[in-house]
């Protein structure tokens, strides 16, 4: 097979380097025959286009909702377990502001779609690396392969969009990065009626297992769910969470639970920007 070189700058030291790729656009073509091909039962269907659980929805301080990847990869497993792959088209590229990646979607051998993903980048933010950078645009590019083949399709229909937040969520005002007051968007706490799973009920915190030093008003779950959600930036979500979770230690296990999945879904959501 014949090779071809590809340029690429060095994130650490800014040197281009020459990578020696196999010639990728020919075994591409290759599969091109195969596009729409993919037979599925009805079993697959179901796992793949099934509604979204509302619950798991997520929605960004700018007001736009979205689907963790989690839970793309989880109904690509359902439906075909390992025999599915994205492939990358190549190595990331730092494109001004942003890192882009793209890749292909391969199902059983087949071709399934390509899409290129795209994370904000700066190489001075000392809380986003190169590799976290790659991590959230293989996740955009994951996004949106999986919209092209139409899961989660309601995510991009105004009128369910509308009825969400409506249920799920509120707006606020606030000072942004910019010191300029705006409106953000975050999830309403949840209640014991939501949820597959009754939520066990918090344990009261008990201001004597913090010293006096310690200048911090102990949060119930719910609180401090609201303000992880609130993060504006991942300095601002780690500042919360210096701050509060010796909460944690205080919460019966479901609400430990609850609260750091809303952190890890919020860290997610923040390395990775969902177009």
């Amino acid at each position: 097979m014949t090779q071809k070189t590809e340029e690429n700058i060095s994130p650490e030291t800014g040197d281009t380097q020459l990578i020696q790729l196999n010639d990728f656009d020919k075994e591409i073509e290759k599969l091109i025959p195969t596009c729409g091909t993919v037979e599925l039962t009805e079993q697959q269907k179901q796992a793949l286009f099934r509604p979204v659980n509302e619950q798991d929805i997520e929605i960004r301080p700018d007001g736009l909702i979205y689907l963790p990847w989690v839970e793309y990869v989880s109904r690509l497993k359902e439906a075909f377990g390992l025999n599915w792959a994205i492939v990358p088209q190549g190595m990331p590229k730092h494109n001004g502001d942003y890192l882009v990646w793209g890749f292909h979607l391969i199902i059983q051998g087949k071709l399934a779609g390509f899409a290129i993903g795209e994370q904000e980048y700066n190489p001075d933010n000392a809380y986003m690396s190169w590799s976290d950078a790659c991590e959230g645009a293989k996740s955009n590019a994951l996004m949106r392969l999986c919209k092209g083949i139409g899961i989660s399709l309601e995510l991009w229909k105004p009128s369910f969009v509308n009825a969400w937040k409506e249920k799920y969520a509120e707006s606020y005002w606030d000072t942004d990065k910019h010191g300029k007051r705006r409106k953000f968007w975050r999830k309403k706490p949840l209640t014991q009626s939501e949820g597959k799973k009754e939520v066990t009920p918090y344990k009261t915190v008990n201001p004597t297992s913090y010293t006096n030093t310690d200048k911090i008003k102990p949060l119930t779950p719910s609180e401090l769910v609201r303000k992880i959600r609130g993060a504006e930036s991942l300095p601002h979500l780690k500042n919360i969470w210096s701050k509060h979770h010796k909460c944690l230690d205080t919460y019966a296990p479901r609400d430990k639970e609850l609260v750091t999945k809303a952190k890890d879904g919020k860290k997610k959501e923040l390395l990775t920007t969902v177009k």
